[in-house]
């Protein structure tokens, strides 16, 4: 009875994070949000005498825990323990063997690193992801395939390598067409924007605009 109690209480927390993020994201609001990261951090941090498929479901959940409060705690300014947050989840998601975790942590921490300046550090953590996962079937690894693709064009562009940032977004793009991941297709097209104008394609630049705007729009009303 303990055990399918343990099971419900990480299965409810992992819920209640991915509606607090869509309502975060809908009403641009991240106190809101942190407070239920942090009921559902508590929550879990709690459970004991654990099986072992528990323990690691635990450590999976605890990780996007974690990370969605640094993510909430970054937008709002903190960032002085971006990296140590991240580390820490980090962690966590090692401990559970999820790979779908582990790589949404590699890429958290790449992000918070490159934030830092510590951009060889941050690379690293991209390669490892595009390394093991380019060629996955898993959906929940082509989204973090194509995020982290979409970083890898920022750092192109703001390289000038502006050609190479293309083509590294269209493939982000595709990838996260794929899977109807609306919020990381805005995202390719926000940068596309950029890239095209730097390379002088005014119309080009004009067409992604007004596509970021929709898929945006799309990400919040269907939250995908």
């Amino acid at each position: 009875m303990l055990m399918d109690l343990a099971t419900e209480i990480i299965a409810t927390a992992e819920k209640d994070i991915e509606q607090a993020l869509w309502q975060s994201v809908r009403d641009n609001d991240n106190d809101k949000a942190l407070t239920v990261y942090h009921k559902s951090r508590i929550k879990l941090v709690s459970l004991t005498n654990l099986s072992d498929v528990e323990e690691r479901d635990r450590n999976r959940v605890l990780a996007y825990c974690l990370m969605r409060i640094d993510d909430a705690l970054f937008s709002k300014g903190d960032t002085a323990d971006a990296v140590s947050r991240t580390q820490e989840a980090m962690s966590i998601a090692q401990r559970s063997e999820d790979e779908v975790q582990i790589a949404r942590c590699q890429l958290a921490l790449g992000a918070r690193l490159m934030n830092q300046g510590k951009i060889a550090e941050a690379e690293e953590h991209y390669r490892g992801i595009l390394t093991t996962h380019m060629d996955s079937e898993n959906e929940d690894l082509i989204q973090v395939v194509g995020w982290t693709l979409i970083t890898r064009g920022h750092l192109l562009n703001a390289k000038s390598l502006h050609d190479q940032a293309l083509f590294v977004l269209l493939d982000a793009e595709n990838r996260l067409k794929s899977i109807d991941n609306y919020a990381g297709i805005a995202a390719a097209n926000e940068l596309l924007v950029k890239v095209y104008s730097n390379l002088g394609w005014s119309e080009d630049a004009q067409k992604y605009r007004r596509m970021a705007i929709k898929y945006k729009e799309k990400a919040k009303r269907e939250q995908r």
